[in-house]
C-alpha cells in the first residue's frame, strides 16, 4: 500500500473526506444497526458499529433516516468499518 506525499492515508484518497460525527444505521441482511459516521466523501464512508456484527459486502447506510446510500463494505477491523458507494455524488458528504 503506498501512502501519500505527507505519508498518510489522505494523500491516497480520490475524493476529498469530510470528518463528521453522526449518527445513522447500516442495514444488511434483516438487521439494522446502529452506526456512527465517522468521516464522509463523495464515494465512501468509515464507520463506527455500535455492535459488534459482521457486516456483509452489499450494505445500506441510512443517514438522518432520510438519505439510503447503497454500499460495499470495503474493510472492517472489529467495530470500525470503510464503505464504498457505487457513484460518487457530490452531495453525499452534506447530508450530515
Amino acid at each position: 500500500m503506498s501512502l501519500g506525499a505527507e505519508g498518510s492515508e489522505e494523500g491516497r484518497r480520490a475524493f476529498e473526506r469530510k470528518r463528521v460525527v453522526g449518527r445513522a444505521r447500516v442495514v444488511f441482511g434483516g438487521k439494522t444497526v446502529p452506526c456512527i459516521v465517522l468521516d464522509l466523501s463523495e464515494k465512501g464512508s468509515r464507520i463506527c458499529l455500535l455492535r459488534n456484527v459482521r457486516l456483509q459486502d452489499a450494505v445500506q447506510l441510512v443517514i438522518r433516516g432520510q438519505f439510503v446510500l447503497q454500499a460495499s463494505c470495503r474493510w472492517q477491523r472489529g467495530v470500525e468499518a470503510g464503505l464504498e458507494f457505487p457513484t460518487a455524488d457530490p452531495a453525499i458528504p452534506e447530508c450530515i
